[in-house]
């Protein structure tokens, strides 16, 4: 699903209505009539809730004129608050005024000031269902005096309050906190989302999310030039389709998994458990020769390849023939889980990456290996998905990590394109990012999954995604991509739903993939 700018939306809704002739009244009527079903699929005794519709008054004001209207020709009479003189409604928004007046049963109150709110008393406190109509994607500067008034009077009634294509307060395309917002238990927005729903804190104030169709095109949304999307499980569904019948484990690729050192093999078999979880055929673990055997440990479905290694026991250049000979019988690598950061092992990757001939997904140690000799992107032959944190961004990209945070979608597109890589940022909100410049931005995922081998797990859920597609395909790339993001943050959410946040750990992840696989397949 896309995610839309302001200034984005404002030119679809323009050639909407100039280029194919829908008049802006059929799309505010159309947007309307969306919230509507909206709520009365998600609130059963809805015709049992006093409701108020709190318009401001522009477009977003003319929603709410509908909303009531559509409401009252279901059985049900909302009080209409108008935070505005009458006079100052203009263009659409006047038309659905002057419709929803002329019904005459509508209670509309016109409050344009905070002194007209306290005298006529005011109070949001009895209403079940307030519907937020104030302010919409076009907001400039932060709501202030009476509108802030209202939105705090909003925030602080019990009632259940959703929001009309964007909480009021909140900003259409910036995603850091504001001061004054409404908090929306449920947001429905118009056409596309937009990034200020979704990213940052945003979701603190958006609730449960729904977009609605209103008449505009989908040829007029699904350009390149809108390069956000919006990852969710409809997006995904089908990359899990039935096996056949007369299938073989040969079919769903055979992963080898890459790294290890003193201390650090926990992480080979994290990314080999999640990667069979994922539904790879056939895992191989290859590991510094010391630690084949630990690295195996409780662990009958893997297998175990020893590796040359140092003295110290690190993967070094000695290394990369005996996992070259692997690779000629392997479909995919993950390299770089328990890798460790030496000398040794950065010989090993600059030895290795240009030899490869199958994809590879390069993470942890193998990407500060990146970090040291950039140049090594450029000399590999086969496609390459990037799974940095934040903090492995920055060094890969010469900055501090805060300049990352900041702008991360920006960040994983430019490097995405500028290397020819598929980029995964991981973090809050985990951002997909393609050669061709298009950014999907993951809608799962919570706090608890910031645990030791959180990471490894989405590697191998990558790497078991990846070596079953056909590598020829960028389409496949991204759904592979996407398609593991997403689950990993779906596990982890239903892992904290087991066992709370904080105590979650990576293996709680791999434990729950099939859960979420069986979520994002239901009908």
């Amino acid at each position: 699903m896309k995610l839309l700018t302001a200034d984005q939306m404002r030119l679809v809704d323009r050639k909407t209505i100039q280029d194919l002739g829908i008049p802006g009244t059929t799309l505010m009527e159309n947007a309307g009539i969306g919230v509507v079903q909206v709520l009365e699929e998600q609130f059963e005794q809805l015709d049992a809730f006093r409701v108020a519709v709190v318009c401001g008054r522009g477009n977003n004001g003319g929603d709410g004129f509908v909303i009531a209207r559509q409401l009252f020709m279901r059985g049900i009479v909302p009080d209409v608050y108008i935070l505005c003189p009458a006079k100052d409604i203009k263009d659409e928004a006047r038309v659905n005024y002057e419709i929803l007046r002329n019904y005459g049963a509508v209670p509309m109150i016109e409050v344009p000031s905070l002194e007209a709110w306290r005298k006529k008393g005011v109070s949001l406190d009895g209403y079940q269902l307030i519907v937020d109509a104030i302010l919409g994607t076009g907001l400039s500067k932060p709501a202030e005096g009476f509108l802030a008034h209202v939105i705090e009077a909003i925030n602080q009634s019990p009632a259940q309050v959703v929001s009309v294509d964007i909480p009021s307060g909140l900003f259409a395309d910036e995603y850091q906190p504001v001061e004054t917002a409404v908090f929306a238990d449920l947001t429905v927005t118009f056409t596309a989302a937009k990034p200020g729903l979704v990213l940052g804190e945003a979701g603190l104030y958006t609730g449960d999310l729904y977009t609605v169709a209103i008449g505009t095109p989908d040829a007029l949304i699904d350009l390149p030039a809108h390069y956000l999307n919006w990852a969710t499980a409809c997006d995904i569904q089908g990359f899990f389709l039935p096996r056949k019948k007369t299938t073989h484990k040969g079919n769903y690729g055979h992963v080898l998994v890459v790294g290890g050192c003193r201390g650090k093999t926990g992480a080979v078999r994290l990314a080999g458990l999640a990667a069979l979880r994922g539904g790879a055929g056939l895992v191989t673990l290859a590991v510094p020769e010391s630690y084949a055997v630990a690295a195996l440990s409780d662990c009958p479905e893997l297998m175990a390849e020893p590796l040359p290694c140092t003295a110290d026991g690190f993967l070094d250049k000695h290394s990369v023939p005996a996992v070259l000979g692997l690779l000629s019988q392997r479909d995919l690598l993950v390299l770089g889980p328990g890798l460790g950061h030496n000398p040794a092992t950065l010989r090993f990757v600059r030895a290795l990456l240009p030899k490869l001939e199958v994809p590879a997904v390069i993470d942890a140690d193998a990407l500060n290996c990146l970090a040291e000799d950039m140049g090594l992107l450029k000399k590999a032959q086969v496609p390459l998905v990037l799974t940095p944190h934040p903090g492995e961004m920055a060094r890969l990209m010469g900055c501090p990590t805060g300049e990352v945070q900041e702008n991360r979608e920006a960040f994983a597109r430019d490097f995405a394109r500028a290397h020819g890589v598929y980029l995964i940022l991981k973090g809050h909100r985990t951002v997909t990012a393609e050669p061709g410049g298009q950014v999907w931005i993951n809608s799962t995922g919570n706090p608890g999954m910031a645990t030791a081998g959180s990471g490894d797990v989405l590697s191998g859920l990558l790497g078991a995604y990846c070596a079953r597609i056909n590598h020829q395909n960028p389409e496949a790339w991204v759904l592979a991509c996407t398609a593991a993001v997403h689950v990993h943050g779906l596990a982890g959410d239903l892992a904290a739903e087991a066992f709370t946040e904080d105590a979650l750990i990576a293996r709680d992840l791999v434990n729950q993939v099939h859960a979420a696989v069986q979520k994002i397949s239901e009908p």
